[in-house]
């Protein structure tokens, strides 16, 4: 009987997990549906400042 209850329990959790993340699987959006979709972005790297190596010294 305990064993019992201890299984209808895992379910229930497992069955709200899975609903979970299925509500926050439906308030996602396709990449494609951005507000910005004609805009294009521009990415500039950063460049580490070179560091002093021992063998300069």
């Amino acid at each position: 009987m305990c064993h019992e209850s201890s299984w209808w329990r895992r379910r229930y959790e497992e069955r709200e997990a899975s609903r979970e993340l299925w509500d926050e699987f439906e308030q996602t959006r396709p990449l494609g549906d951005t507000d910005g979709a004609n805009e294009e972005t521009e990415v500039t790297l950063e460049h580490p400042e070179p560091r002093p190596v021992a063998a300069d010294r």
